[in-house]
């Protein structure tokens, strides 16, 4: 399947995904991505993603992307998110980001996304990501976002996120997010996700999440994803995702998220 809209993604399995550039993803399927490694994703640029692998992921620089802050990312929708620069996108706000659907999405192009470039976004590595705090990240740039570490990210659980603007989201760190809930997400820390497969995530609660690993993942077409529960997340469609708005997603736990199609989430 060559062809795979954000309507049809869920019929795209990951192994075309790294034939396909930013501007033809439309156009093509998810089948190649399971044959990159994150060292090999790390020596990319955006422009070379679609050649790599997740190996070199940890390579790429974050440079371009930070002439935006996120404190302006919190006013804007996704309706002017497929119309807009980076420039733009700083602008928007969570809660009218529910405003629109996937489909006005790809309607814009890297091209005009790219202003505080993805070139330059290639420049650092995720190491550097792991320099600062959250606090930092509301109001500044990607430079200092680079310097942020997961550890700040945890001093607030999913339930005051869901309320919150990127302000409010600074003041969280990763270790409290991981004992809320929306609301049983976080019991499970980082360190526990990487201990699990895809193929485990495709059967399994969040429980058995816990226990994959990144290599697995790969294996891993959407399509199997698609009928993975966290309990009962497979009853789902990327189709009903769309309907959705934030509000709406931010009353319910996982076990009525599982109850909703992709189609009632957005």
């Amino acid at each position: 399947m060559s062809i795979c809209t954000l309507k049809t993604i869920t019929k795209c399995t990951f192994k075309t995904f790294t034939k396909c550039t930013f501007k033809t993803f439309t156009k093509c399927t998810f089948k190649t991505i399971t044959k990159c490694t994150f060292k090999t994703f790390t020596k990319c640029t955006f422009k070379t993603i679609t050649k790599c692998t997740f190996k070199t992921i940890t390579k790429c620089t974050f440079k371009t992307f930070t002439k935006c802050t996120f404190k302006t990312i919190t006013k804007c929708t996704f309706k002017t998110f497929t119309k807009c620069t980076l420039k733009t996108i700083t602008i928007c706000t969570f809660k009218t980001f529910t405003s629109c659907t996937l489909k006005t999405i790809t309607s814009c192009t890297l091209k005009t996304f790219t202003k505080c470039t993805l070139k330059t976004f290639t420049s650092c590595t995720l190491k550097t990501f792991t320099s600062c705090t959250l606090k930092t990240i509301a109001n500044c740039t990607l430079k200092t976002i680079t310097k942020c570490t997961l550890k700040t990210f945890t001093k607030c659980t999913l339930r005051t996120i869901t309320k919150c603007t990127l302000k409010t989201f600074t003041k969280c760190t990763l270790k409290t997010i991981t004992k809320c809930t929306l609301k049983t997400i976080t019991n499970y820390t980082f360190k526990t996700i990487t201990k699990c497969t895809l193929k485990t995530i495709t059967k399994c609660t969040l429980k058995t999440f816990t226990k994959c690993t990144l290599k697995t993942i790969t294996k891993c077409t959407l399509r199997t994803i698609t009928k993975c529960t966290f309990k009962t997340f497979t009853i789902c469609t990327l189709k009903t995702i769309t309907k959705c708005t934030l509000k709406t997603f931010t009353k319910c736990t996982l076990k009525t998220i599982t109850k909703c199609t992709l189609k009632t989430i957005t």
